[in-house]
């Protein structure tokens, strides 16, 4: 199989098929749609609107299937390998699945769109899109003061809390698809899509910048100033790049074999799951506009990277075990 791509990365993408069936815990079937959208202009421009926005959403999850025996992977597998010749049958198992899922809850009905699209390499993937209806209002037009209350889909504005969005499965792969589960939709993630949780590159990148500062600030007393600030700058450096490898950058860094160890430890302890992974380069990037540095009782000092740069210097750690700090400015006064 092809080298698939980054779900993160997709930008222009075709819908070549969709079909809207509906779970009614109140019912002993699904309400199957008879056959797929008439997808003019503007129902392909509907979807692939709300696809794009939730991959680039701050919210998406990534998630990996232990294989493709279970109901969601093996019918998205088969609808991206064979197309229109099993689309509406591999959406209906689908459907069929998720009205299991919900049957044992109260007075819940799920509209779910199954969207099968390309992208511009001709790589299929499969949306999986919970559609919650909007209530919205309209004026009475034989009665001014009188409104009815309407059901609409959602935009794109407004977003969808829970949706999955799958790529070819891959068993060597960290991820399988991208995902959300909305406020009372916890049947989602490990009933109906059957996947386990990965964790993405913003999570691992705020982690390890996180407890790097934090492992700082608990061997203040153990570590020379110079390597705290080297290590720091370092993994913030480093976070915007393509690649963190952490063993190699503590090689590199720390020169204590004792304290590596420790660091990358710490690390492990609190969460990583792994030592070389892909950042999220955008997100450090913003992140690296300001910084703080945190002194004793509270007192911060805060601002543009590069000017906090130029207007503070940080001294060798004294024999009292204090760091003086050199402030030079033109511009002072009391706020």
């Amino acid at each position: 199989m092809d080298k698939i791509g980054e779900l993160t990365e997709l930008k222009d993408i075709i819908i070549e098929w969709a079909a809207v069936h509906t779970a009614d815990s109140s019912l002993g079937s699904p309400i199957l749609a008879s056959r797929g959208l008439d997808l003019d202009e503007d129902l392909r421009d509907y979807f692939e609107t709300h696809i794009i926005s939730r991959i680039s959403s701050t919210q998406a999850r990534m998630g990996k299937f232990p294989g493709l025996g279970k109901t969601v992977a093996a019918a998205c597998e088969r609808m991206m390998a064979e197309g229109s010749d099993c689309f509406l049958e591999s959406s209906e198992a689908i459907a069929w699945w998720l009205h299991q899922q919900i049957g044992g809850m109260s007075a819940v009905a799920v509209d779910l769109a199954v969207c099968v699209f390309q992208d511009e390499n001709s790589q299929r993937y499969i949306a999986l899109l919970k559609l919650d209806p909007m209530r919205m209002y309209v004026r009475d037009s034989s009665d001014k003061n009188t409104f009815e209350q309407i059901l609409v889909l959602p935009d794109a504005t407004h977003g969808l809390k829970t949706w999955a969005i799958i790529r070819p499965y891959q068993e060597e792969v960290r991820y399988d698809l991208l995902y959300a589960e909305g406020k009372g939709d916890e049947y989602w993630h490990s009933h109906f899509l059957e996947c386990e949780d990965v964790a993405t590159p913003r999570q691992l990148t705020k982690l390890v910048i996180a407890e790097t500062g934090k492992w700082l600030d608990e061997n203040a007393e153990t570590i020379s100033p110079e390597v705290a600030s080297e290590l720091a700058k370092t993994v913030k450096e480093t976070a915007k790049q393509n690649l963190m490898d952490l063993e190699e950058l503590a090689e590199r860094v720390i020169p204590n074999s004792v304290m590596r160890d420790d660091y990358i430890g710490r690390l492990l302890d609190k969460g990583l799951t792994e030592t070389r992974f892909e950042p999220d380069a955008r997100w450090a990037e913003q992140r690296s506009r300001k910084t703080t540095y945190v002194l004793d009782y509270g007192v911060t000092i805060s601002g543009p990277s590069d000017a906090i740069d130029s207007v503070v210097q940080m001294m060798p750690k004294a024999q009292d075990g204090k760091t003086r700090l050199v402030i030079e400015t033109k511009k002072f006064y009391e706020k």
